[in-house]
């Protein structure tokens, strides 16, 4: 990954004066977080959607942090010890719980295979900002079809990114298939 695109994607966002991005967690849990120095606190979210039209998803930080002032080393380097640790939730980022018994199942399966807590995902959190990709996505479509028998690709995943879209534009269509067939 090239984190200098990445800033320089960021920094062109409107509002934003300047930016760093960084690579936290460790092994197999890595992910990206932005700082970036605004007048105000973003929404992350529209700055995720500015994103995903300019970047890859797997480019595109899971946290976004609203700084003052960028840490500098005495050298004038980044001091990236200095740089705080991101929220888990933005609080300007609504929490949505599952409004379906299928929701709710399905929400526990995305914890377990991305290794969250199951109350910390809102059914409308973005599949790859809490750390999915296409190699985790084999595993929760191979779940979700052993535990729930739920019929969904990898590509209805990848397409869908939220509890809520996946629910609303695939799975919902499911279940009044296999209602109709029934009766």
């Amino acid at each position: 990954i090239e984190l200098g695109e990445i800033e320089s994607n960021l920094n062109e966002f409107n509002g934003i004066k300047k930016s760093v991005v960084i690579v936290k967690g460790e092994d197999s849990n890595k992910y990206l977080v932005g700082y970036y120095i605004s007048e105000k606190k973003l929404n992350s979210n529209q700055v995720v959607n500015y994103l995903e039209a300019r970047l890859q998803e797997y480019m595109i930080p899971r946290y976004f942090v609203h700084l003052d002032k960028i840490p500098l080393t005495i050298n004038g380097k980044l001091d990236k010890k200095a740089l705080p640790d991101p929220e888990l939730r933005d609080k300007s980022d609504s929490y949505v719980m599952p409004r379906t018994e299928l929701e709710v199942k399905v929400r526990k399966i995305w914890s377990e295979v991305l290794g969250l807590e199951e109350d910390k995902i809102s059914i409308t959190d973005n599949y790859f900002r809490l750390g999915g990709d296409s190699i985790v996505s084999i595993q929760l479509v191979s779940r979700l079809r052993q535990k729930l028998g739920l019929n969904v690709s990898i590509k209805d995943i990848l397409g869908q990114k939220t509890i809520q879209k996946l629910y609303n534009n695939i799975l919902s269509k499911s279940l009044v298939k296999k209602v109709n067939i029934k009766t």
